[in-house]
C-alpha cells in the first residue's frame, strides 16, 4: 500500500485530480446519506422560499463556506483524518 501510495504522490497534480476523480466515481453511494441530503436540500429550499430565512447570492455564500470549512488531511503514518482549518 505504501508503494502505490508513493507512485500516486510522484504523479502530476492533474494526473492525481484525475485518479481522484475516477476512483470517486466508482464508489457505491449510500441511499441512507443520499435520502438525508435530499431531505436537507428541500428542507432549505422550503425555508427560503417561505422566507424563514433569507437567499444568499452565491459568491457570498462560497467565501463564507471557504471561510468556516474544515479540510481533512491525512499523513502517511496517520490512521486518522486530522482536522485543519482552511486557508482562505
Amino acid at each position: 500500500m505504501e508503494a502505490l501510495e508513493s507512485e500516486v504522490w510522484s504523479l502530476a497534480a492533474a494526473n492525481r485530480s484525475r485518479l481522484l476523480d475516477r476512483l470517486m466515481a466508482n464508489q457505491e453511494a449510500d441511499p441512507t446519506v443520499e435520502e438525508a441530503w435530499t431531505a436537507e436540500a428541500r428542507r432549505g429550499d422550503e425555508q427560503i422560499e417561505s422566507g424563514t430565512v433569507p437567499a444568499i447570492p452565491g459568491a457570498s455564500a462560497g467565501k463564507a463556506a471557504s471561510r468556516a470549512s474544515v479540510n481533512y488531511v491525512v499523513g502517511p503514518q496517520i490512521e486518522s483524518a486530522m482536522p485543519r482549518r482552511a486557508l482562505n
